[in-house]
């Protein structure tokens, strides 16, 4: 491998790491924060689907209002593979606001078309079922 092509593949690792370093500071700002700064939210949604690992990790440790703005994010970056994590949070966290914006992004994306409103569809459904197995027994 020629030195101008080691030094360019050092130079794409280095702008990854960084990358990746920016979206897990700001994903933990959003899990810490007491409001949702605005900023940060549009910056974690534009990293997409990459976003959605980062974010399921600071869920765990957040409270209330930082697994919300999490959500938000979640819902605003639009992931088709952050589905079964906003199904998990409607249906067992802790606290009502945050299973009802959970459920919100679900909602919202299965009133839309295509690939990701399907599985959001099927995801409503299986919300919907165990509510109503809950009620039921």
């Amino acid at each position: 491998m020629n030195a101008g092509r080691s030094l360019l593949l050092c130079a794409l690792a280095a702008c990854t790491s960084a990358s990746d370093r920016g979206l897990e500071l700001d994903v933990q700002r959003l899990a810490r924060e007491d409001s949702l700064p605005e900023s940060v939210v549009a910056r974690v949604a534009d990293r997409g689907v990459r976003a959605v690992p980062e974010i399921e990790a600071a869920l765990h440790g957040a409270g209330v209002t930082g697994r919300l703005n999490l959500l938000v994010a979640l819902r605003r970056a639009g992931a088709t593979q952050a589905i079964p994590l906003l199904l998990h949070r409607a249906q067992h966290d802790d606290d009502e606001r945050v299973r009802t914006e959970a459920e919100h992004a679900l909602r919202s994306w299965a009133a839309e078309q295509g690939p990701r409103a399907e599985a959001a569809r099927r995801a409503v459904r299986k919300l919907e079922e165990a509510r109503s197995d809950t009620r039921a027994g």
